[in-house]
């Protein structure tokens, strides 16, 4: 038997207004939440990684017997993660779905990990990260370890656990220079569609998100509902969550997460004057009226056009990516080649998220998934689980791509 080769993080491999009026809507902070995330992180945004490992043909694992024993976390599994098959492969899958720095999702990924683990059930880990964060992470880590310490994540948790057990990590998400580039240009569309009604610029921005949340947000049985969103661990946990993420900002980009928090308090002083001005006002008079209305239409209009960007470039186009990361881990556990990946039959699906993904492939000159290079044996006994470390917003779209983008 050949040793399972320990997978260390250094080895990794990815290729892959009016009348004064302002109103922020949840979902537009949201989005400006998760962009500065990706915006903020200290990297330069237009340089590619490049490899030199070996094609990933080349580390395909040779078939072995399967012994089909119980690996799976059964009734213990909290309703945050998923488990599955993955049809191609018929390698099993864990979505391990996350609410990013809340203690009870770092104690979820690391328990689910370690008991893989321990009965050698565990294979992959695929976390929702690329080399350039990740790069990041670990000069921070270098450069202030107590902090770091203190901002612990489910991510870095299970990758932890990972390298306890010389089991491979993977950094499954598209690259942080794409997302940036895609969040611009979509950015930029949907503002011409939006001023185009009549040269079908809306019918393609309501195309686009239509197609994008039912990618997404697919529901029922087998997907994460209500139980896994209210969660009383999760809950329990928010304080810390809202206090670790503005921290974990400030530590790797302080002059950015400086200005962001500036252009927000201004937000909220120009908001509060408003309200002053709204209690000493004629309600009854036109311009009371016609300004309310055009306040409510201005925040519906926000909220509409930055629900492209999180739909579109923060979930759909990613998870496309991620997707493709979890499949090429089970396909090495299965011997089996998946036959061109995800994209195999021109399906809706195959037609729509190729659609999305051109753009990246003309700036880019291509749309793959990141190129994840695992050291392992050739051979392994017994059954591996697969499993991703994911923002819990990704899990049910990526479940739906996994299970439906065969031909």
């Amino acid at each position: 038997l050949i040793q399972v080769s320990r997978m260390r993080t250094r080895n990794i491999l990815p290729v892959g207004v009016c009348e004064g009026k302002i109103r922020i809507s949840p979902l537009s902070m949201i989005l400006l939440l998760l962009t500065v995330d990706h915006i903020t992180t200290k990297c330069n945004a237009f340089h590619p990684f490049t490899s030199s490992a070996p094609p990933f043909s080349s580390r395909r694992v040779a078939p072995s017997i399967r012994t089909h024993r119980q690996t799976t976390l059964g009734a213990t599994a909290a309703p945050q993660v998923l488990e599955f098959r993955e049809p191609r492969t018929n390698v099993t899958v864990m979505l391990v779905g996350a609410m990013h720095y809340n203690p009870a999702s770092v104690a979820l990924a690391e328990g689910t990990c370690r008991k893989l683990a321990e009965s050698s059930s565990l294979g992959s880990v695929v976390i929702e990260s690329c080399n350039i964060r990740w790069e990041a992470a670990k000069e921070m880590k270098e450069k202030m370890p107590i902090v770091s310490k203190l901002l612990g994540n489910e991510m870095r948790a299970a990758c932890d656990v990972s390298e306890e057990y010389g089991r491979p990590v993977v950094l499954g998400d598209q690259l942080i220079n794409v997302t940036v580039a895609r969040l611009k240009e979509t950015f930029s569309e949907t503002a011409s569609d939006i001023i185009s009604p009549f040269g079908g610029g809306w019918t393609r921005f309501q195309n686009d998100i239509v197609k994008a949340f039912r990618e997404t947000n697919p529901s029922g049985d087998g997907y994460i509902g209500a139980s896994g969103l209210l969660d009383p661990k999760l809950i329990a946990g928010l304080p810390i969550s809202f206090l670790k993420y503005p921290a974990s900002y400030l530590t790797r980009s302080p002059g950015g997460t400086l200005l962001f928090g500036t252009f927000l308090y201004l937000l909220n002083s120009l908001e509060q004057a408003n309200a002053a001005g709204a209690l000493t006002g004629d309600v009854s008079s036109p311009a009371y009226i016609l300004s309310s209305v055009a306040s409510i239409g201005f925040a519906a209009l926000e909220t509409v056009f930055f629900a492209r960007l999180l739909l579109v470039v923060l979930l759909a186009e990613r998870n496309v990516t991620l997707a493709q990361s979890i499949l090429e881990q089970c396909e090495m556990y299965s011997g089996v080649d998946a036959v061109g990946g995800l994209n195999n039959g021109p399906n809706d699906v195959d037609k729509f998220f190729s659609g999305l993904m051109a753009p990246v492939k003309k700036m880019f000159g291509s749309s793959e998934a990141p190129q994840n290079y695992s050291l392992r044996g050739a051979d392994e006994d017994g059954e591996k689980v697969v499993v991703a470390i994911l923002g819990m917003a990704h899990c049910n779209g990526i479940k739906k791509i996994l299970m439906e983008g065969q031909s």
